[in-house]
């Protein structure tokens, strides 16, 4: 495993808010995703946050204030919902990403989302719980890094 994250995000007076990763694995379950994180934060030096992240072409698992035990996530949603304004955009099925087409993906939304640009938001059961989280309002106005400056 690396030693860093693939996104850390600020809040807009320089806290730290936010751990994102993101795989292009698919067919996961919210127990893998569990035993995932806490093996990832067992063997790399990812930094503890009020937020975890782990976003996949299916799902997104979110934690909140977790220890890093194998806990399950606080909200599990879709994350073709979330991401459902973007998908128009793509000329290849989201399932067909690379991982790194994939990270642009996420950070396009990390850019809209901290940015309070709610008008691009699809309105939907996932970003309604992203949103019920306390998520959005942590990371508004805030500053996304792929540096592991903590």
């Amino acid at each position: 495993m690396n030693n860093t994250s693939d996104f850390i995000v600020r809040s807009s007076d320089n806290k730290l808010q936010l751990v994102v990763e993101v795989k292009t694995k698919r067919g996961s379950d919210s127990n893998w995703a569990a035993s995932w994180r806490r093996n990832l934060f067992a063997h790399a030096q990812i930094p503890s946050a009020p937020y975890f992240l782990l976003a996949l072409p299916d799902r997104f698992y979110l934690w909140k204030d977790a220890s890093i035990k194998v806990v399950p996530p606080d909200y599990e949603v879709d994350a073709k919902q979330v991401l459902s304004p973007y998908l128009k955009e793509l000329s290849v099925p989201l399932d067909e990403l690379t991982e790194q087409s994939f990270e642009l993906l996420i950070r396009n939304w990390l850019d809209d989302v901290t940015a309070d640009h709610r008008n691009s938001w699809s309105k939907t059961r996932a970003t309604e719980q992203l949103q019920r989280s306390g998520l959005y309002e942590a990371i508004k106005d805030g500053l996304i890094s792929t540096q592991m400056a903590v």
